[in-house]
């Protein structure tokens, strides 16, 4: 298996994918791999010592939260909330954000985020750590430059 295959769920289209490699992006594609991932895809592309990796998609989020059923639950949360109480803000805040770590990957992201990790050659015993390591990326993009 080559990373094209596994590059998108439907057809050859950036916007439908839910990994993109390096190699595939550029400074352009911000609103496909986020900022960080298009400079590190950028500084791929022109020979910086960046690795191969790919990157979850912003689309991958969307269809996350949207599949798991986050989407509606967060904005259902976030309808009646007082913006300017500091205690129910940290409150909904900390509620959303366990809405992520119990939600279940689907199955075919999943399984896309797996088969890019066994073409970088990364341990394929790890099972549990690389549905860790997905839900982490798509947990915590905002924050530091994870990338596989």
């Amino acid at each position: 298996m080559n990373k094209e295959d596994v590059a998108v769920d439907n057809g050859n289209n950036k916007e439908a994918a839910f990994i993109m490699w390096f190699s595939e992006l550029s400074n352009k594609d911000i609103l496909i791999a986020g900022g960080k991932g298009a400079s590190l895809a950028e500084m791929y592309k022109s020979n910086f010592p960046i690795p191969p990796g790919f990157v979850i998609t912003a689309q991958a989020y969307v269809y996350f939260i949207e599949k798991t059923g986050l989407a509606n639950k967060i904005k259902k949360m976030l309808e009646s909330i007082d913006i300017d109480n500091t205690n129910e803000l940290n409150d909904i805040s900390t509620a959303i954000r366990n809405l992520f770590e119990d939600a279940k990957i689907p199955d075919e992201m999943e399984m896309v985020v797996k088969e890019a990790y066994d073409i970088l050659g990364t341990d394929k015993n790890s099972e549990t750590n690389i549905k860790k390591s997905a839900l982490d990326i798509l947990k915590h993009s905002h924050e530091l430059p994870f990338v596989a």
